[in-house]
């Protein structure tokens, strides 16, 4: 006999709720050992589980932000149920993994529709002065000109993070100063290509979106479409295997990603050229500036800071006479 197969279902039931339409059910379980993890979850499914989450703690303590996950003697998990199953089930996962201490608590929820619920949420904003982010599917209160219609989707960028206006409005002010007429830009980590659209709707010649995600990369072109450009592409290779060298690099990414990617983001930024940044945190940014600025030799044309993240604009500083 399998381990799955040996339950034997006790004969008294609890009471069971009556199952609403559009609801589903939720098993919070808490005090399961760490060792016996894949067995829950083996015999749940087994039981119609449909997914599962777990709350997990980590740490980051290195210079690259890469993440060390914590490990716990004791777990707490949920496990989703599109319906109600038999009312014993979780005394019966308690008695054939023998936990004596397992705790559970039946949740009922009701169903959403996330996109309906956002799309409630989502209103036109004013993204960069005098730029603004429309959602597809309602009026612009300025001209098309002044419009980025976006639409997410799955993929993350609606424009109203911090750190994707502060590069907006960087990506703005280097537009009028510099003469971007002949000038190409990377977008790299585009996500929906809202400051790709913004580049071309600023002037820049061509502009390339760069990003790793598939759906992202589809989310782009169809941004790109809706707001008619025809100076932008989104590439379907990753930064590494980019030979063309840009005058204007821009870098929506958390600071330890930077780190990471530098000396493919260099490799690929003209001499001369010009590199703005944002995601960095506030309390990470003297890490940054020793192990990215400060080492690439990079000058700071302007720091910029919103809440707890800050954003630069760098250029590459001429390298005194020894």
């Amino acid at each position: 006999m399998t381990f799955l197969g040996a339950l034997k279902h006790k004969s008294r039931l609890m009471d069971t709720p009556p199952v609403k339409a559009n609801t589903y059910f939720r098993l919070h379980l808490k005090n399961i050992p760490a060792d016996r993890e894949d067995q829950v979850v083996a015999f749940l499914s087994e039981k119609g589980s449909t997914g599962f989450s777990e709350n997990l703690q980590f740490v980051q303590p290195d210079v690259v932000y890469d993440p060390q996950i914590i490990e716990k003697k004791w777990l707490a998990m949920d496990a989703f149920f599109p319906k109600l199953p038999a009312a014993q089930l979780p005394e019966d996962l308690k008695t054939l993994l023998q936990i004596p201490h397992l705790e559970y608590a039946w949740i009922e929820e009701s169903h959403k529709d996330w996109l309906e619920e956002w799309k409630k949420e989502f209103k036109p904003f004013l993204f960069t002065d005098p730029y603004w982010i429309v959602p597809s599917w309602m009026d612009s209160p300025v001209s098309n000109q002044l419009t980025l219609r976006i639409d997410p989707g799955m993929a993350f960028g609606t424009g109203t993070h911090a750190t994707t206006q502060m590069a907006a409005y960087l990506v703005k002010r280097l537009s009028r100063e510099l003469d971007i007429q002949k000038m190409t830009l990377m977008d790299l980590g585009a996500g929906t290509g809202v400051l790709s659209i913004l580049a071309s709707r600023l002037g820049f010649y061509w502009v390339d979106a760069v990003e790793n995600d598939l759906e992202a990369r589809r989310v782009s072109r169809e941004n790109f479409k809706a707001n008619q450009i025809s100076n932008s592409s989104v590439l379907d290779k990753p930064l590494e295997d980019i030979s063309e060298l840009y005058p204007v690099i821009v870098a929506n990414i958390i600071d330890g990603v930077l780190i990471q990617l530098q000396k493919s983001i260099f490799k690929r930024l003209a001499p001369g050229g010009q590199l703005i940044v944002s995601g960095i945190l506030l309390e990470r940014e003297d890490v940054f500036f020793k192990y990215f600025i400060d080492k690439n030799h990079l000058q700071v044309v302007q720091r910029i800071q919103s809440d707890e993240w800050v954003s630069f604009w760098l250029k590459h500083a001429p390298l005194l006479d020894s």
